[in-house]
């Protein structure tokens, strides 16, 4: 039996940072696009969990990681290269120089 996935994250971030960081490296492996989109929108994402979501079947996923700034240079110049994302990895990266 699957769970339905309801989770309050207002709540999520009063946890320990360390905690928050695990639970969405947890979630980001989800089935449900939804829940892997909201890790990738999520403010607290760590960079290692965006650079996974990159590579996400769903250009959706992969435009809120190109958005994210906590997503490493080396993933928005892959990302630039996206048909789906380029035009947002470029200009998250022209905001960084």
């Amino acid at each position: 039996m699957k769970l339905i996935f309801n989770f309050n994250w207002g709540l999520m971030n009063q946890l320990p940072k360390k905690l928050q960081e695990r639970c969405l490296e947890y979630f980001s492996e989800s089935e449900n696009w939804w829940i892997r989109e909201s890790v990738a929108r999520h403010p607290n994402t760590p960079a290692h969990v965006l650079e996974k979501l990159s590579g996400d079947e769903d250009w959706t996923i992969r435009n809120n990681v190109a958005n994210h700034p906590n997503t490493p240079i080396h993933v928005l110049e892959k990302l630039s290269g996206d048909g789906g994302v380029r035009n947002r990895a470029k200009e998250n990266l022209e905001k960084r120089k």
